[in-house]
């Protein structure tokens, strides 16, 4: 089985991979140093900005030898991957008789088991 399939499921995992894929690519701008002003580096903070916002200050950002470590992009991939889990586990109670639970279910369990 498939990680896309149709089902509830697959929209959770879908909006996750495009969160975690943007947050991923500010990560390794900003680690690296990127270039803020090409296009494609500023869509890429501009569309993420708002997901890190509630993070930034808690700590500081760390810089060394000219690479930098952006702590409020780290917490908001945790945050996020937790709400995509829990989101997952509300599905799996509200869809709990139904066959696309115990699909999941099912799969879930043999990915943990064949991994």
């Amino acid at each position: 089985m498939h990680r896309y399939t149709a089902t509830p499921y697959s929209i959770v995992f879908s909006a996750f991979d495009v969160l975690l894929s943007f947050l991923f690519l500010r990560f390794l701008f900003v680690f690296f140093g990127a270039n803020p002003e090409q296009w494609f580096v500023e869509g890429i903070m501009n569309l993420t900005r708002p997901l890190v916002m509630p993070f930034e200050n808690i700590f500081r950002t760390v810089e060394v030898d000219g690479f930098r470590l952006e702590w409020s992009t780290i917490i908001a991939t945790i945050v996020f991957a937790v709400l995509a889990s829990l989101t997952v586990h509300i599905l799996d109670l509200l869809l709990a008789d139904d066959d696309i639970a115990e699909t999941h279910v099912r799969h879930h369990h043999h990915r943990r088991h064949h991994a």
